[in-house]
């Protein structure tokens, strides 16, 4: 319950931090690693705020199991006792479920803004065309044959970048997206390595 609570803040500080990153980069106007930068700062966000949402809901399971528990040893007769109980199992088992569909969606979201696919959605040559057709003309132009494929080497991708740029290098705003995802970063012994913050960045 106390860890859930204690996630449940630092998970939305994070969230907050890169928010306020990724509007920063979006309007500065930027070259390429400005927009690396803001598409890492906003994978990074969104998974701060699952694992928010994740928080609270342990925050609240612990408590219906604690309820629930006090209840049986003040009372066992009482059937609010169970109820407490299999309600915090309940909201364990949800949690995951909206943590997972979550996920799911937040793929496809985030391959339209990294191939800018609502921008050529509105494009005239495309009026009347599906969005589900112009996303899948944009993954293979740009050599996927899914949204899954595509977004596993974003996440690559990001994770090299601010591994090359925040931890072997010297540049602020991706040492602050890697310390905003939980990571501590060591120039000394160059960590976090590549595979640790693309498995921070999207879980």
């Amino acid at each position: 319950m106390v860890g859930g609570a204690a996630g449940y803040i630092e998970s939305g500080r994070n969230a907050k931090k890169l928010g306020k990153l990724e509007e920063q980069l979006a309007a500065s106007g930027g070259g390429p690693l400005a927009e690396q930068q803001r598409l890492a700062a906003s994978l990074g966000k969104s998974t701060q705020e699952m694992n928010k949402s994740k928080s609270g809901m342990t925050a609240a399971k612990g408590a219906m199991m604690v309820a629930g528990g006090a209840l049986l040893i003040a009372a066992a007769a009482s059937p609010a006792g169970p109820i407490l109980i299999a309600l915090g199992a309940i909201l364990g088992g949800v949690a995951a479920i909206v943590k997972f569909y979550k996920k799911y969606k937040r793929k496809e979201s985030f391959v339209d803004k990294a191939l800018k696919v609502d921008e050529a959605a509105a494009l005239p040559e495309n009026k009347g065309i599906a969005k589900d057709k112009v996303r899948q003309a944009l993954l293979e132009k740009n050599g996927f044959n899914s949204v899954g494929q595509c977004y596993s080497q974003l996440v690559t991708d990001l994770a090299g970048m601010l591994f090359e740029s925040g931890v072997k290098g010297d540049d602020k705003e991706s040492r602050q997206i890697i310390e905003s995802i939980g990571l501590k970063v060591d120039k000394s012994k160059k960590t976090p390595g590549k595979d640790l913050i693309a498995k921070k960045l999207h879980t």
